[in-house]
């Protein structure tokens, strides 16, 4: 007999309980308990003759307590006290996730069961009061010697810090403008590959604890490699990433990104990695750390190389064993086909302004918002088929508002935009455009026309020009409210690759709908909007 309302005084013919505990794993090799964080999980009674019955469902809470709903103390079939188990699957709890299924934690293939841990069984539960008792099963824990139960955990709580982050940036009272449910396929000793990210944007592998080879790469135990490859599905989930078909990739923190064969530099390629490296930092644990390494389980092996890179300085070390460099590359501005400069500019975005100044003529004292908002707005504002960092520094300009100086001198840093402190531009001709960057250009600057409305702090209107190529660029504004189209201003933008302010007019009747069009080598940026005086 079952009542999930039960209370903890009443007179039932047969008793009841209520069992209630917490639900914990060891994160490996430190031995640290952590919570199993709201997974479904279901208590059964073990009979004497090996037969299971499921009695209740519930889930867990963030810090993985339970309560199940108060069960029958006696068996209906034999009359005996049951033996109560809690049997933890690892899955999210859907009504904790609006509706949405976040993570999933199975065994090799998507066909087989999911990762499940089982409590011992309290025997014979005849309860402390005939007619109410309260079962407390305390921490409930796999024991350290068991790897895959605490591994499969430790896999599925840091995906959740993935959608968390996530979460936290979006609308998330839609279940659908977060991300769809996350299969992660993971079994010990089996996988000899590296964990990947698939590019339907729903499954991730995960390799087991030895290589081929026979040596340690537990990525099931590497937050970094992990939040790594959910980032790989949140820009396959929201198209700010290019699905690299070729077969023939190539990719690492310390050289250039390529594809083909011959092999050829890709900046698509370079930014998927880069961002993936990016998010695999801010979104683990220790966010406010810009370094991670790639250790594997003994720190102190030396059967395989340890990666360790720091994003601030964009470098990027191969260590073998950890603390004895086997290689160093420094590749802070080396530009856009390398993963390890993109990432390292996602990170000076993040950053605060002025941490850790850059020995460059350039400077990082540009931070984005507090809430840390403008990456991802960029990155899901990236148009065209070949998303890199050039398409998405295009995308940043578009969020952002007040002086550029600050935000290109970041990219200059980074070997990819015009920087300010290199020295002033011309001014635009006709209206006399300002210019706010310097003569510096770069391939970023020589790639991405573009055009838009922007407001100054005192109410002024302007249009921002960002010109591309390698020649002037002419910019027309037009008056087009009336039947009668009329010209506000027409010039040129005369340093390809520095950003120009030009002033709108005010028009004769006041408000206006103003029309304006960029044409230079690269290509064409228009776009249309209303000035309301």
């Amino acid at each position: 007999m079952h009542d999930p309302h039960c209370d903890i005084r009443w007179s039932w013919p047969i008793g009841k309980v209520v069992v209630t505990g917490r639900l914990v794993f060891n994160k490996c090799p430190e031995d640290v308990q952590l919570p199993m964080r709201s997974i479904v999980a279901a208590l059964y009674d073990s009979a004497s003759n090996g037969q299971e019955q499921q009695l209740a469902v519930t889930s867990t809470d963030p810090n993985g307590y339970f309560t199940f709903p108060c069960v029958d103390v006696l068996r209906a079939s034999d009359g005996e006290p049951i033996n109560p188990f809690v049997r933890a699957y690892y899955y999210s709890d859907s009504t904790q996730f609006n509706g949405v299924t976040a993570i999933i934690v199975r065994r090799s293939t998507l066909d087989e069961p999911i990762w499940t841990f089982d409590s011992n069984a309290i025997v014979a539960c005849a309860g402390t009061d005939p007619n109410h008792s309260v079962l407390q099963m305390g921490s409930i824990c796999p024991p350290s010697s068991n790897y895959g139960p605490n591994a499969a955990m430790y896999i599925y709580t840091t995906m959740l810090r993935g959608w968390d982050w996530l979460a936290q940036r979006l609308d998330f009272t839609n279940p659908n403008l977060v991300m769809n449910a996350t299969a992660v396929r993971w079994t010990p000793m089996m996988w000899s590959e590296s964990a990947m990210a698939d590019t339907t944007g729903t499954i991730i592998d995960v390799a087991g604890a030895y290589e081929a080879t026979g040596t340690y790469s537990p990525d099931e135990l590497d937050e970094n490699v992990l939040l790594h490859e959910y980032g790989h599905l949140i820009a396959h989930r929201y198209h700010f990433a290019t699905s690299i078909v070729d077969t023939a990739k190539s990719h690492s923190l310390w050289t250039q990104s390529t594809v083909g064969n011959p092999p050829q530099a890709s900046t698509a390629f370079a930014w998927s990695e880069g961002w993936a490296d990016y998010f695999g930092v801010i979104a683990s644990s220790t966010a406010a750390a810009r370094t991670f390494t790639d250790i594997g389980i003994y720190s102190d092996s030396t059967t395989k190389d340890k990666f360790w890179g720091d994003l601030e300085r964009g470098f990027a070390q191969t260590q073998n064993p950890l603390g004895n460099p086997t290689g160093s590359y420094s590749l802070n501005d080396s530009g856009a086909t390398y993963e390890m400069t993109v990432a390292a500019t996602l990170w000076d975005i993040f950053d605060a302004s002025n941490d850790d100044q850059p020995p460059t003529g350039c400077s990082d004292a540009y931070a984005e918002d507090a809430s840390h908002t403008f990456t991802l707005g960029a990155a899901r504002g990236m148009t065209g088929t070949e998303k890199d960092i050039l398409t998405f520094f295009s995308s940043y300009l578009n969020l952002h508002s007040g002086d550029l100086g600050p935000l290109c001198d970041l990219f200059c840093e980074h070997g990819l935009a015009p920087s300010q402190c290199n020295g002033g531009g011309g001014g635009g001709g006709g209206g006399g455009g300002q210019h706010d960057g310097g003569a510096r250009t770069s391939g970023l600057a020589r790639k991405v026309p573009s055009v838009w409305p922007e407001v100054d702090g005192t109410g002024a209107v302007r249009v921002l020009a960002f010109a591309a190529g390698a020649d002037p660029a002419r910019v027309d504004l037009f008056d087009v409210s009336g039947r009668r189209i009329s010209t506000l201003w027409s010039g040129y933008v005369t340093v390809p690759g520095v950003p120009v302010r030009i002033p709108v007019p005010r028009s004769i009747g006041g408000s206006s709908m103003v029309f304006a069009r960029l044409a230079c080598s690269a290509g064409i940026a228009s776009t249309r909007f209303v000035v309301i005086r």
